[in-house]
């Protein structure tokens, strides 16, 4: 493992050297002591615009010579500028490039220029007798955070948020929806910055694509970050429109699954204020088949096969509606909140064959189990902040309070029949009868205080206080039909209720300072956390408290203008779900028992990362090495038992497992080669080491996997464009087994329409019809294989209108005679 960080290292340091030495080569050093520095802010809005790209081109050789991105203020300052003439651009998401021509730096003349206040016009605007086309970033690549912009990745139009997911470097979604991050399934999914209540899965699936209008990815994040997620932060941002005026867009779609869908937003702005809606409708009807091969090993030598095949469809509907507004009681005092509100439900059939074979493969039982659930689900979320700026420019006082309320209920009835040898049903036995009802409610309250105090031009503190109230209550009840009284009675031996409540009280502290092209933060968090939960019918209470620290480190240093190199380091938890808590026994397949650990210890995970990237006129990338380590890993464990009868029953649980470590180096780039061609692709490599011997001696597993991403747009005549997206995911393994490789592609054309006020979107996602999951587990006495396909090849169609008045006064451009650009001359 030394070995390999080394090596890696040496790569990255080898990078560093070649580019700086090519793009030096041949070329008469230039005396390097020119300064440029200036603020960008909104043309209309005056808001401060983040991560703008300032490039410097030679007026002489047209070429890249250096540059930097704008601060949260929207300020930047670059140094080290070579003597000569630039043409200097300004780029940044969704806004037109601004460029200013013949900037020049002598020392007969300026060597220091500020440009002072640089406006930048939003792209989507006509403008009078031209038309303006300009495409947002796919991505935002910064070193510490990557930003996608949702709007550009028109192969998940009419989709939800969890094939968006599928389409994010170093993001992996299975085909149950499970979302990992860096081969981690334990990362935190946020949703404008805040958690939800209902579960990753279920929330992904039922918000709309067309919803969404970024996703960002923390990996490394400091010590002002709640610190749950063992891989980092994924937070989901919706739709927010900021254009003054009345301003509005609708979208609909339909797929080949007779699925549908449909949203519209809607903005009003003026100068002291903001409003603005968005709802969504989504209706997504699936299939699924699987099958489950257990070999089970008795005790008399004897082989005992389990052969469960699955067919399942599911109706899916959700509809999503956020409200909010802004209002800006002066220059130094905003008070904002919104509301959203998420109610779906998910109607599901499955038809289960229960196959029993002698080691010989010959059937010796049989029998059918066929389950219906009906199931509504809602989440209702409100945030309210009040944000005080101080006099000394950057000094912040932020409070913000959120309450999330969601709530899950289903009824599944339930029939088993025994059929004879020949397929044929045994009418000696009655069917098994079952009725259950599930009621899951979740409340969750926070609290939050950050204090930005910038103690000179070059440092700040950073202090901040939080609170987190959650209450969960689960409610399972069972039936079964009794044939003699001809009704259901309640069953006692699978009917439960439990409790879980958490407490969270946190402080931190950041304090950072920069250093000429160095700089640094360094930071911690303490927190007490207070858990108790309590099975109701059995009195089964447990409780956990203890206090954590999680400290933060960041170091940067800036090769040059556009190469930065960074190490950091970060320390995270993530708790037990409520899920693998309960320790009551789910029986929906009798022949797959699953109950949860109420005495699971939360794990605890350092990461390290070493950071290099690199921004060029046409091609940009981000190479990082990072190793992790796990304590007290929680894992499943699944247990294959024998009664005294020769009847076999598994279980699934959940355990601590002593550690996990896993090493790997991530490569994100984007490329574009031509005006015509964009290209963005992924890739990591990891490796990963599990140790089990705390539970068993031989319980270990160790492995190498990789997965990797490409997309690529095509720009085509008469506003065509085609975007072909591509995965695959290695083998990889986990404790008690492994999981087998993957790969999928989707292909869409786009159109755009009268002067882009509207577009139209044709998708076929899983071009090859490859999605399809399957792993292995294996013990000393069982091995058992899993495959499992669900309906993912589908064809949709989906049409997207804008339109709206905005308030300002168009003006006049005149094209730039720049033959390398097809720009314009800013006023």
């Amino acid at each position: 493992m030394a070995f390999l960080q080394k090596k890696n290292l040496l790569t990255i340091l080898l990078m560093v050297l070649f580019l700086n030495g090519f793009s030096q080569k041949g070329k008469r050093e230039r005396p390097k002591i020119g300064v440029l520095s200036g603020e960008i802010i909104d043309n209309r809005t005056g808001e401060k615009l983040e991560y703008v790209t300032v490039a410097l081109f030679s007026l002489r050789t047209k070429n890249l010579v250096t540059g930097g991105i704008s601060d949260k203020n929207g300020r930047f300052k670059i140094k080290e500028i070579p003597l000569g003439k630039y043409d200097i651009k300004f780029n940044f998401i969704s806004y037109q490039e601004k460029i200013i021509k013949n900037v020049a730096f002598s020392p007969k003349g300026k060597i220091k220029n500020n440009l002072g206040i640089i406006k930048l016009e939003i792209n989507d605007l006509e403008l009078e007798g031209i038309e303006v086309v300009s495409e947002k970033s796919m991505m935002v690549n910064t070193i510490d955070k990557k930003v996608f912009n949702v709007s550009q990745n028109f192969t998940s139009d009419g989709g939800s948020a969890t094939e968006i997911m599928q389409n994010i470097p170093s993001v992996d979604v299975d085909i149950d929806g499970n979302v990992s991050l860096r081969g981690s399934e334990n990362v935190t999914i946020l949703i404008d910055g805040k958690p939800s209540g209902l579960d990753a899965t279920t929330l992904l699936e039922q918000i709309p694509a067309s919803s969404i209008e970024s996703v960002e990815v923390i990996t490394t994040p400091s010590a002002k970050f709640d610190p749950d997620g063992m891989a980092g932060i994924i937070n989901v941002v919706l739709k927010k429109n900021k254009l003054k005026g009345m301003n509005a867009s609708i979208t609909t779609g339909i797929n080949s699954d007779k699925g549908m869908n449909a949203s519209a937003q809607l903005n009003f702005r003026k100068e002291k204020f903001n409003l603005y809606t968005n709802y969504a409708f989504r209706n997504d009807k699936r299939s699924m088949n699987g099958t489950t091969y257990r070999e089970n090993y008795l005790t008399n030598d004897a082989t005992i096969i389990l052969d469960q095949r699955l067919k399942k469809s599911n109706d899916i509907s959700s509809n999503l509606i956020k409200f909010g507004g802004e209002y800006y009681l002066n220059d130094k005092n905003t008070f904002s909140m919104d509301f959203s509100h998420n109610q779906g439900g998910m109607y599901r059939i499955e038809d289960l064959e229960y196959r029993t074979l002698d080691g010989s493969n010959i059937l010796t039982d049989l029998y059918f189990r066929d389950n219906t659930e009906d199931s509504d689900r809602q989440s209702s979320n409100i945030n309210i902040l009040y944000q005080k700026k101080f006099d000394k420019q950057k000094h912040v006082l932020d409070f913000s309070y959120s309450y999330n309320y969601s709530l899950r209920e289903e009824d599944g009835d339930y029939a088993e029949q025994d059929y004879n040898l020949d397929y044929t049903p045994n009418n000696d036995v009655v069917p098994y009868l079952e009725n259950n009802f599930s009621n899951n409610e979740t409340k969750i309250s926070s609290f939050q205080l950050d204090y930005v105090f910038p103690i000179d031009e070059l440092s700040k503190l950073e202090l901040g206080y939080k609170t987190i109230l959650k209450n969960l209550n689960n409610n399972f009840e069972a039936e079964s039909f009794d044939y003699s009284q001809s009704l259901f009675l309640n069953d006692e031996n699978k009917t439960n209720e439990f409790e879980y409540e958490q407490e969270n009280h946190s402080v931190y502290g950041i304090y950072g300072r920069a250093m000429g092209n160095f700089g640094f933060q360094i930071g911690s968090r303490l927190e007490q956390t207070n858990t108790n939960s309590k099975l109701i019918n059995t009195n089964e209470k447990h409780n956990n408290d203890y206090f954590s620290i999680f400290p933060s480190a960041h170091i940067n240093y800036d090769l040059t203008e556009v190469q930065q190199f960074q190490l950091s380091y970060s320390r995270r938890i993530n708790r037990p779900s409520t899920r693998v808590l309960n320790p009551f026994t789910d029986y929906n397949d009798p022949s797959n028992l699953r109950k949860g650990n109420p005495s699971l210890n939360p794990e605890y995970i350092d990461s390290y990362e070493m950071s290099y990237a690199n921004r060029l006129d046409k091609f940009s990338f981000t190479t990082a090495l990072y190793y992790r380590k796990t304590t007290d890993k929680i894992s499943y464990f699944k247990i294959v038992e024998e009664d005294e009868n020769g009847n076999i029953t598994s279980t699934t649980t959940y355990k601590n497992f002593a550690k996990e470590q896993s090493i790997g180096l991530e490569l994100v780039g984007t490329l574009r080669p031509f005006n015509w061609l964009n290209l963005t692709s992924s890739s990591n490599f990891y490796r990963s080491k599990i140790d089990g011997s705390n539970i068993s001696d031989d319980l270990a597993n160790d492995a190498i996997a990789f997965s990797s991403k490409l997309m690529s747009t095509i720009k085509m005549p008469k506003s065509f464009s085609v975007q072909i997206s591509g995965r695959y995911r290695s083998p990889r393994v986990f404790a008690q087994g492994k999981m087998f490789a993957f790969y999928m592609m989707d292909i869409a054309v786009k159109k755009k329409l009268w002067k882009d006020k509207a577009n139209i979107t044709l998708r076929l996602s899983d071009v090859f019809d490859t999605f399809k999951f399957s792993y292995e587990l294996s013990d000393f006495n069982y091995m058992q294989k899993n495959v499992r396909n669900r309906s993912s090849q589908i064809l949709s169609i989906a049409f997207t209108y804008r339109f709206g008045k905005n308030e300002y006064k168009k003006k006049k451009r005149k094209r730039s005679n720049n033959n390398n650009n097809d720009a314009f001359e800013m006023e």
